[in-house]
């Protein structure tokens, strides 16, 4: 189905609107370089831009050898991922939390930065660890983020370079075995499903 390919195959299923907790799925035939078969987690999206964490690429670097205190939460691979290109000097933590714990019983404990919906949360930092162990079942660190001058986000989506749906909780915790691209489109309706197969250009999920 070639029609579908490029900008046009995202043109062909409804579009989603975008806003924190989005999951942002790239296109699967166009070549964006650094975002080439990426998964991207929307922080935030306004009008003074947008920020986002790439979530299925990941670096050598090991969490333990940077914070240990929070490697026994951290979902395997217990690496540090590589959430984008701006700010790479600084670490971001996101959690999922415990079935059950509700996202007010959390803000009280203050240390949850803010809420994406579906169980995800942004951490805190300097946070007691014994205190995320009674709350949050797991986490991951990234290292930089991915920022957007206003509206460029949007004219990126419009052009068919993303499709946009709801972020689950296990985007964010995808075990390193698991195609999480391509597990994300596979949930998706017709016809994105059928590009999952896409061939796999050997990014490091």
């Amino acid at each position: 189905m070639p029609e579908l390919f490029g900008d046009s195959l995202f043109q062909a299923v409804e579009k989603n609107p975008v806003g924190p907790g989005s999951l942002l799925i790239a296109a699967p035939d166009l070549d964006m370089g650094y975002f080439t078969r990426s998964l991207l987690l929307v922080l935030s999206h306004d009008e003074t831009g947008s920020l986002g964490l790439t979530l299925n690429l990941r670096s050598e670097q090991a969490v333990a050898n940077f914070l240990p205190e929070l490697d026994e939460l951290v979902a395997k691979p217990k690496a540090i991922y590589s959430g984008g290109m701006s700010g790479m000097h600084m670490l971001r933590t996101v959690g999922v939390l415990k079935p059950g714990v509700t996202v007010a019983d959390a803000e009280a404990q203050e240390f949850i930065f803010g809420h994406l919906g579906n169980r995800i949360v942004v951490l805190n930092g300097g946070i007691d660890v014994d205190i995320l162990k009674e709350w949050v079942s797991a986490v991951r660190l990234f290292a930089g983020q991915v920022t957007w001058e206003p509206g460029l986000l949007q004219r990126e989506i419009d052009e068919g370079q993303w499709y946009v749906t709801d972020a689950l909780s296990s985007d964010v915790t995808s075990p390193g075995h698991i195609d999480a691209w391509a597990e994300a489109l596979r949930r998706q309706p017709l016809p994105l499903p059928l590009f999952a197969t896409t061939p796999n250009d050997d990014r490091n999920n």
